[in-house]
């Protein structure tokens, strides 16, 4: 076996090598390059479900934002109400302290017998003929009487007053109570509404998280592909110029050998002509 009979059959050995290392270059390449893929994909599926629960997310916080501006409006209608309240009812105390100091006044005689004395004594003044002293009497009898009249009078105004500020004071007590009601039930919708709002966030977070960890390992694992496609890349041109060198010296081997056959017989097969040709062109 000659020198370049040994050097063939150890390039053809590290070429059988280098075509075992390619194989195995080229199933850890597809191997990390799925599992590069299948990180990708878990990752988008969790961007997806994080999409559509931040738009929930959205939706919920402006569903609570307007809640809160109703509770809040609700609020300033309930203080008005109570406002207004409180001002009829200290009216309302104020009209009591004058029915209490204008009743110690009033006599038992009603306000329909002291119209009746009261025309009765006018028409006698107006009707009669009467001696200035007769008529004086008569007028200073008048006068404790229309005193009276008027005086219950105004106590009936002072009561009728009353009563409608009473019906004023109820209207709006129970304008304020149904506002607070109101205000404590969409409190209580925001407040539900804010607790699944929190959890969403959470959810998100975690999610978030979660999908951090699956493109760390997305990007691992395609570096790693890239790294081993590149080794590959490497074997593969060592491999071609490998074949390119085993290809070169077996057809200097076949030149020899058919110089030597030329040298030693004298002629020379088509083939072994042929290539001898090639290595002269060459």
């Amino acid at each position: 076996m000659t020198d370049l009979d040994v050097e063939l059959e150890g390039l053809r050995r590290k070429l059988r090598e280098l075509r075992q290392e390619l194989r195995r270059l080229h199933r850890e390449y597809e191997g990390w390059r799925l599992e590069a893929l299948k990180w990708r994909r878990e990752r988008d599926s969790i961007h997806k479900r994080i999409r559509r629960l931040r738009g929930r997310i959205h939706q919920l916080r402006e569903r609570r934002n307007h809640l809160n501006q109703m509770v809040q409006e609700l609020k300033a209608l309930r203080e008005l109400a109570r406002s207004r309240r409180r001002e009829k009812l200290r009216e309302i105390s104020d009209i009591r302290g004058k029915l209490r100091s204008l009743s110690k006044k009033r006599q038992k005689i009603g306000a329909s017998d002291l119209e009746r004395m009261i025309q009765e004594i006018e028409w006698r003044i107006q009707t009669s003929s009467l001696s200035l002293e007769e008529e004086r009497r008569l007028i200073e009898r008048l006068r404790p009487l229309e005193a009276q009249l008027h005086l219950q009078r105004r106590i009936e105004r002072l009561k009728a007053r009353l009563n409608a500020l009473s019906t004023e004071a109820d209207a709006l007590k129970g304008e304020a109570d149904a506002c607070h009601q109101r205000r404590v039930k969409l409190a209580w919708e925001s407040q539900q509404l804010h607790e699944r709002l929190v959890e969403a966030v959470r959810e998100v977070e975690g999610l978030r998280q979660v999908a951090d960890g699956m493109h760390k390992s997305y990007l691992e694992a395609h570096r790693k592909a890239q790294s081993t496609r590149n080794r590959l890349l490497k074997v593969r041109s060592h491999l071609n110029q490998l074949k390119d060198r085993i290809l070169r010296l077996e057809r200097r081997r076949v030149e020899e050998r058919a110089l030597e056959k030329l040298l030693r017989d004298g002629r020379l097969t088509v083939n072994e002509f042929r290539m001898v040709g090639e290595a002269d062109n060459e």
